[in-house]
C-alpha cells in the first residue's frame, strides 16, 4: 500500500484493518458529519452586549473550525493510548494532536492542560476586560468574540 500524504507528515498510521486483532489498546472512534442545527443567538446577544459596554472601542470576532474534530474526544489521558477509524480493509490510527504535535494523545495531554491552564488565568490581561478568560477544551467549530485593548481609548 503506497504511504498517504498524512502518513508521510506523521499524522496517521495508515495499516491494514486486520492487524486490529493485535492490540488491545486501539480505539476505535466512528467517523462522521453532525449536521448543524441553525444559528445559535447566542452570539448575537454577546456582540450586542459587547457593542453596547464598550462604545468606543472596536469588536473582534474569529471563528474556528477544526477539521480533524472526530479526534478531540474528552477521555481520561491515562484511559487512552491511540485514536484509529476503520475504513473498508484499511485501519487509520491517529498519531497527531490538533497543534500539529506528532506522539499519541496520551503524551501531549499535559501541555494541552497547561496551555488552556494559562490562558484562562490570563497573563497580562488589559484593562479593558476585567472579566476573566474563558477557554474551552475539546472543540470543535469555536466563536470568539471580544472587544479590541488595542483600539480601546482607556
Amino acid at each position: 500500500m503506497a504511504p498517504h500524504p498524512q502518513e508521510v507528515e506523521g499524522c496517521y498510521l495508515i495499516v491494514w484493518a486486520s492487524l486490529l486483532d493485535q492490540s488491545q489498546e486501539i480505539v476505535i472512534s466512528p467517523v462522521g458529519v453532525v449536521e448543524k442545527d441553525g444559528t445559535d443567538i447566542h452570539i448575537a446577544k454577546r456582540i450586542f452586549a459587547l457593542r453596547h459596554r464598550y462604545l468606543d472601542t472596536r469588536i473582534l470576532l474569529m471563528l474556528g473550525d477544526v477539521s480533524g474534530a472526530f479526534r478531540h474526544v474528552p477521555i481520561q489521558a491515562d484511559d487512552e493510548q491511540m485514536f484509529a477509524f476503520v475504513m473498508g480493509d484499511i485501519q487509520v490510527i491517529d498519531v497527531a494532536c490538533g497543534f500539529g504535535w506528532c506522539g499519541f494523545p496520551g503524551w501531549y495531554h499535559l501541555p494541552g492542560v497547561l496551555s488552556h491552564g494559562l490562558y484562562e488565568q490570563g497573563f497580562n490581561m488589559p484593562a479593558i476586560s476585567p472579566e476573566p478568560l474563558s477557554a474551552l477544551f475539546w472543540c470543535d467549530d469555536h466563536t470568539c468574540i471580544e472587544p479590541d485593548a488595542a483600539s480601546s481609548p482607556i
